[in-house]
């Protein structure tokens, strides 16, 4: 291997430290993930790579040309990043490490392609030699199995988040992608959002039962208001070491942010969206949200009201309008219902 290669490319130790955020849609995830980005040992991928349901998931049935095509779509593939970094015969070399991962069709060679490809356009491993692991971020429970095994190694954040703000914000964010005359507290969305956390955050949990030394629960609203303790943990959990508070202070107050009804834009972190939910909906709306998750929520500490029972989550799945939605709801509600949570609560 050139030495231009070599010295941009992260080490096998630090391929094989996969750290996976995941956790719900409109949960806190992008800021949790970006947040990751102040310890200066974490390589934190810039976006959604999608790799596992957009690569891997078709490795058998889609030309490789078209594979590779769709590898080099995310941010953290920034192809003419990579063409300056390295000198012709370092390109060519690369160039080669990315076929033998296509011939192989492992896992782990073909998702690892990712940080190496990072850390060669942006010069990481010679700006900061000291980087222990890499982190990439989902929203989809999915795979995570399939995962953990690829990646021995592996560790797992799994963010959860007030379900009632994700159900408010996700319904709204439905019904503006449907571009729908529909409010935001559309009950057909709030339902869908309701199931769908309670679906993710189970499957995350039954993860975290499994792999209780490789996984972390961290709830959105811990890190909002007590933000320094809570990387505190989170980087002691995938580094082994901590971050200066001010280090932390400083790198959080630049991080993104926006509001639900993209029309708020800040930097930092706002606690405004912890509340909103209390105002934004209706009792009725609230009762129909905490039917479907509070077996689940009061698990990880979110006060909820009583019942969430199968009896309630079949009433809930059965408010949509029409019958073929309805239908479609129960059956989801029924699936859910037959899951096994096999995590203990996240402890403190």
């Amino acid at each position: 291997m050139s030495s231009r290669l070599q010295a941009l490319l992260p080490p096998p130790a630090v391929l094989d430290r996969l750290v996976y955020l995941v956790g719900p849609a409109r949960g806190g995830t992008s800021i949790l993930h970006a947040a990751q980005a102040i310890n200066p040992r974490a390589l934190v991928l810039p976006g959604v790579t999608h790799f596992l349901p957009q690569v891997w998931r078709y490795r058998r049935t889609a030309h490789e040309r078209l594979l590779r095509q769709i590898l080099r779509l995310p941010q953290a593939w920034d192809e003419p990043g990579i063409r300056v970094a390295l000198d012709d015969a370092g390109y060519a070399e690369f160039s080669r490490l990315v076929t033998r991962a296509f011939a192989g069709r492992d896992l782990a060679m073909l998702y690892q392609l990712y940080p190496m490809a990072h850390a060669i356009a942006i010069g990481a491993m010679a700006a900061r030699p000291g980087i222990a692991c890499w982190h990439d971020k989902s929203n989809d429970w999915r795979y995570l199995g399939t995962l953990a095994r690829a990646f021995p190694l592996a560790k797992f954040i799994i963010v959860v988040r007030d379900p009632r703000s994700v159900a408010l914000s996700g319904a709204f964010r439905l019904g503006w992608h449907d571009q729908e005359e529909r409010p935001a507290t559309d009950p057909t969305h709030l339902v869908d959002m309701a199931l769908y956390w309670r679906f993710m955050v189970q499957r995350s949990l039954a993860l975290a039962g499994r792999l209780p030394l490789r996984s972390i629960v961290v709830r959105y609203e811990d890190f909002i208001t007590e933000p320094v303790p809570t990387l505190q943990r989170l980087f002691r959990f995938t580094t082994g070491d901590e971050v200066s508070d001010a280090r932390i202070r400083q790198g959080l107050a630049a991080l993104p942010g926006n509001a639900t009804n993209m029309t708020e834009q800040y930097e930092g972190l706002s606690r405004a969206p912890l509340e909103r939910w209390k105002t934004a909906l209706s009792a009725e709306q609230i009762s129909l949200i905490e039917w479907v998750t509070a077996p689940v929520a009061r698990k990880l500490g979110y006060a909820m009201a009583e019942g969430g029972g199968l009896g309630d989550l079949l009433r809930a799945a059965s408010s949509v309008p029409g019958a073929a939605s309805r239908l479609k709801r129960v059956a989801k509600a029924l699936a859910i219902a037959a899951q096994v949570i096999l995590a203990p609560p996240p402890a403190a």
